[in-house]
């Protein structure tokens, strides 16, 4: 009898042990990876422009892909796949020709992927303007790690360009705004024309980068180019930092004229110049360039750049600035401070060198550069500063021309002003106007500048230091 008690203790013993084995081998062979995605963010270029479209529930322009990778060799559980919006979400999802907002438990072989679809259906509102951009996310769970692919649509029809290099001449057109969303390159010789009146959107962290192409903005007085994020809302238009900014790398000749660029990180980043061409990097001319997080217009390694009637102010860091030399040209601009923070820097700044953290050399390129007609102010006892150092064969030659400045050791030179209020008509309201009894009216030297950003006529004998010409 104890023959069989021992099988039966044995046996139960053994299935035991075997139901142990195989809970450890589920355990093992699932992976403890995560997943990865074949793109991180879907754009959908939603196009709301009938009024059909107002009272209809409107499509947006189909379904979008995604692959989820497993890139381990087991099998992987997706714990928990849902839209962040929602219920109230426009985008819907399908797995498995299931669609829905949320799912558990989905699994993926090993060194295998899961399609997800993704569409957008959208209850227009009657002012579909002010809310432009439509964010999303979706978050997969998995192994206690969540991780989220971003879901973009453009409530207006627009011309997309994410991560877009452009290779080939082209002309942006004012029909219907254009969105950069990551990136949009100009790449070598291709020139990009954008149209008056066109109006770009960065979406955040987003640039506009010109890799020795040029880029022409090519604006008029009535009809200006604006560059800002994509936000609309009243509550983002004093902002600042909403986007990266536009940044030009050995560009070809290239042109600003009557453009708006605001809150963005830095407006303008424009490093070194063209070895095939002796023109400027950039002339910026009628130009408004207000409230970025760091800089209005940065000129770094030796760029020339020619600035003329044109407004930088509430740059929080610098409204121009030079680091290790440039060729330039200012006339007729309003160069100012009036940040937010007490921690703004100065206005204007310029040096002639720049120290490599990585390699720890100190490079020197000279500083050329022509100001005339044009106010340097705001808020700090100098707004005005200068740092050189001095090497053989190099020479810094900088003129100024009846020109007004905020600096709190002031220099001998008759034809420049220091530190008498302008008189602005309302610094809070961004009205750099001025009246008669203002110390910039009729103090200009005269140049070839004939009207002012506004278009008036300019005194030809005395006209008016900085971008306004008053009566």
């Amino acid at each position: 009898m104890k023959q069989p008690i021992n099988n039966f203790i044995f046996l139960v013993f053994l299935i035991g042990l075997l139901s142990t084995f195989q809970s450890c081998k589920k355990d093992t062979l699932f992976s403890s990876s995560n997943i990865t995605f074949s793109a991180d963010t879907l754009v959908f270029d939603t196009v709301f422009k009938t009024e059909k479209a107002l009272k209809d529930l409107f499509k947006g322009s189909g379904v979008q892909q995604v692959k989820i990778y497993n890139p381990d060799g087991n099998p992987l559980n997706l714990d928990e796949i849902e839209l962040m919006g929602g219920s109230d979400s426009p985008f819907r999802l399908n797995l498995d020709g299931i669609s829905g907002k949320s799912f558990t438990n989905k699994k993926i072989a090993g060194n295998d992927s899961l399609f997800m679809f993704i569409d957008i259906q959208l209850n227009v509102l009657n002012n579909p303007s002010q809310n432009p951009i439509i964010r999303d996310s979706i978050r997969v769970k998995t192994n206690g790690k969540n991780q989220y692919l971003q879901l973009l649509a453009w409530g207006q029809d627009a011309y997309f360009h994410h991560k877009e290099i452009i290779k080939n001449s082209t002309e942006w057109k004012n029909d219907k705004p254009h969105v950069i969303i990551g990136y949009a390159i100009v790449d070598t010789s291709a020139v990009l024309d954008v149209q008056q009146g066109c109006k770009i959107h960065l979406y955040n962290n987003s640039l506009l980068y010109v890799r020795r192409g040029a880029l022409n903005m090519n604006g008029t007085l009535n009809n200006k180019i604006i560059v800002q994020g994509t936000r609309s809302e009243a509550s983002y238009q004093k902002i600042a930092g909403q986007y990266y900014g536009i940044y030009f790398h050995e560009a070809l000749p290239s042109k600003f004229n009557y453009a708006h660029i605001k809150n963005g990180t830095s407006a303008i980043q424009i490093y070194s110049r063209n070895e095939n061409s002796n023109l400027a990097t950039l002339t910026i001319e009628n130009t408004v360039i207000e409230n970025n997080a760091r800089y209005g217009v940065f000129c770094f390694a030796n760029p020339i750049v020619i600035l003329n009637n044109t407004l930088l102010f509430k740059n929080q860091l610098y409204s121009f600035f030079v680091l290790q030399g440039a060729d330039f040209s200012i006339n007729h601009s309003n160069i100012l401070g009036y940040g937010p923070s007490s921690k703004d820097n100065t206005a204007f700044a310029l040096k002639n060198y720049y120290t490599n953290p990585d390699d720890q050399l100190t490079y020197i390129s000279p500083l050329n550069g022509t100001i005339k007609n044009t106010i340097i102010y705001g808020y700090k006892p100098s707004e005005y500063v200068i740092d050189t150092l001095q090497n053989d064969g190099i020479k810094n030659n900088i003129k100024l021309q009846n020109c007004h400045i905020k600096f709190e050791n002031p220099f001998t030179n008759t034809a420049v002003s220091f530190n008498t209020d302008p008189n602005f008509i309302n610094i809070n309201q961004n009205n750099f106007r001025f009246n008669s009894s203002s110390p910039l009216n009729n103090k200009g030297i005269t140049s070839s500048n004939k009207a002012d950003i506004d278009g008036k006529k300019r005194s030809i004998t005395s006209p008016d230091i900085g971008v306004y010409e008053i009566d």
